[in-house]
């Protein structure tokens, strides 16, 4: 039996997490309409990716069925990088990111080969995975997309508190030793993946990150009115000795 105490000590807590998250992302009123939407996504395909880990760790030890155990690996490998570019909407929301969506589309066509193509990864007739020559495409593209983010998160931040940099890094150094640690486990039992555990974690530092710039915007907006207060105070003694 596959869904013993040790796959559910893996997956309770991820669901309970991102549980709360919802419930917290749907009655905050201080995060924007966009920004609500976008967590609200990145809750939605953070519970599909738990549920297919474990679906696709749960049929590859069981009996062989090829068409499904492929089909939930292609969706795995799809949707991963997808939780990059959505973190990219939190950061600087309102842009297109057309070639970020290129990268997805390729690796998402890229994958789907592997119902008649060896060329990223097959499933043989014994339940067995074996990994193709573009095997490694989805994580490349992660880190393609991952520096991309950095990127954007410096060029955000350059003319406010640099702290605001820390919860981007500390998430890009998550996911690096998630994708090694991924690749050195290789095809070994694993009922949730290094990096579907950080994805759910970054989903939480990511709206940590949301309050912490609503909070530096609310700061400065004080400071801008404090200061037009005192330029006020100081404008309005002249104008009435020069109107008298």
């Amino acid at each position: 039996m596959f869904w013993n105490m040790t796959t559910l000590s893996f997956v309770i807590p991820l669901l309970f997490l991102l549980t709360g998250l919802a419930i917290i992302v749907a009655i905050d009123p201080y995060i924007s309409k966009e920004h609500r939407r976008v967590m609200e996504l990145i809750i939605i395909l953070s519970v599909t990716l738990v549920v297919q880990n474990v679906w696709e760790e749960y049929i590859a030890a069981g009996p062989p069925n090829w068409f499904l155990r492929t089909t939930l690996a292609i969706y795995g490998y799809t949707v991963r990088p997808v939780f990059m570019v959505l973190f990219l909407y939190i950061i600087r929301p309102g842009k297109k990111y057309l070639g970020c969506w290129a990268l997805i589309v390729l690796n998402g066509l890229l994958h789907l080969t592997a119902y008649f193509s060896p060329l990223v990864f097959q499933i043989d007739e014994i339940n067995h995975y074996h990994g193709g020559h573009l095997h490694s495409v989805s994580y490349v593209i992660c880190m393609i997309l991952l520096a991309y983010l950095m990127f954007q998160s410096f060029n955000n931040n350059r003319s406010s508190q640099k702290q605001g940099l820390l919860i981007p890094l500390l998430v890009s150094f998550m996911v690096v030793v998630s994708v090694v640690l991924d690749k050195r486990v290789g095809t070994m039992k694993q009922p949730v993946t290094f990096l579907t555990f950080v994805i759910v974690i970054s989903s939480v530092f990511y709206y940590i990150w949301l309050h912490l710039k609503f909070v530096q915007d609310h700061e400065d907006d004080l400071k801008a009115r404090g200061r037009m207060q005192i330029m006020l105070s100081q404008i309005q003694p002249h104008f009435l000795y020069n109107t008298l």
